[in-house]
């Protein structure tokens, strides 16, 4: 099956990154690329409904060379790209997109502190990561250069890693992945024998691809520790399971999450 990655821009300055680290994971996944856009009308709610019509499309027109633009800038001339500007919000647009057959990933943006409070508390991204029966990249505003040596995969005690996700995700990163480390954060006096158990599944399910390696950290520690071996955020990726404690728990939300994301500054991707 073909990939096909779907990439959400704002006309932001943080968009170029966005779309940068796209194209160039892209080449190396064969992917085709479509960039999206929703725009906000800005039709009196007292105009006919023709007039309103007449309004929206010469947004999207507006739109659409804004899109074609910010690709000449930012792409190579002959990189093969497609448009969508649409007036639909994203979290009804992108399931619609992804019923299309192609093996999928979409790109989100993540801008600063602001936007990454709002990503856990229902704005846009996470909508779409909701809705998003594929995979979800966030990715932070400095970030432009897709490489994925290292990949940190947090292991959920009640949401199963997708396993088949995670192998089609693995496999259109070509042999970039040098290390893939499994880990689980327990809480405090946690019974972690089945966890542990799930992890070695795991680091032996994957051993094929590159080396392996499982870790469970104690939740008081789990911050520094992480820190300490997710220093290179250029070249690591965070892999969190949709449903997840890392996503659903306010306090994993708060510290780590915040940590690993915002403070360690490493692109995550949500599996569905």
């Amino acid at each position: 099956m073909k990939t096909r990655f779907i990439v959400l821009v704002d006309f932001s300055a943080y968009a170029n990154n966005l779309l940068a680290y796209a194209y160039a994971w892209s080449q190396i996944a064969e992917a085709e690329l479509l960039v999206v856009h929703q725009i906000t009308s800005t039709a009196p709610a007292l105009a006919s409904h023709q007039q309103k019509r007449s309004i929206i499309q010469h947004e999207i027109g507006e739109a659409k060379h804004k899109l074609h633009q910010l690709c000449a800038d930012v792409l190579p001339p002959e990189a093969p790209v497609q448009f969508l500007v649409s007036e639909i919000p994203l979290e009804v647009e992108v399931p619609i997109l992804l019923q299309a057959p192609f093996q999928h990933v979409v790109f989100v943006g993540i801008k600063g502190t602001g936007l990454l409070k709002k990503i856990f508390i229902g704005s846009v991204a996470i909508q779409v990561i909701d809705v998003a029966n594929a995979p979800v990249l966030a990715l932070p505003n400095h970030v432009s250069q897709f490489s994925a040596n290292k990949l940190f995969v947090a292991v959920s005690d009640k949401f199963p890693l997708n396993q088949r996700a995670f192998a089609d995700l693995v496999s259109t990163m070509g042999r970039q992945i040098e290390e893939i480390t499994f880990f689980y954060v327990a809480k405090k006096e946690e019974i972690i024998d089945e966890i542990s158990r799930e992890i070695n599944n795991m680091v032996a399910a994957f051993a094929h691809v590159c080396n392996t390696k499982g870790k469970v950290y104690q939740e008081g520690n789990a911050i520094s520790e992480l820190s300490e071996i997710i220093k290179n955020h250029n070249h690591e990726l965070l892999i969190i399971q949709k449903g997840s404690r890392m996503l659903s728990d306010q306090l994993f939300r708060k510290f780590t999450i915040n940590e690993l994301v915002y403070e360690g500054q490493i692109p995550m991707i949500v599996l569905p």
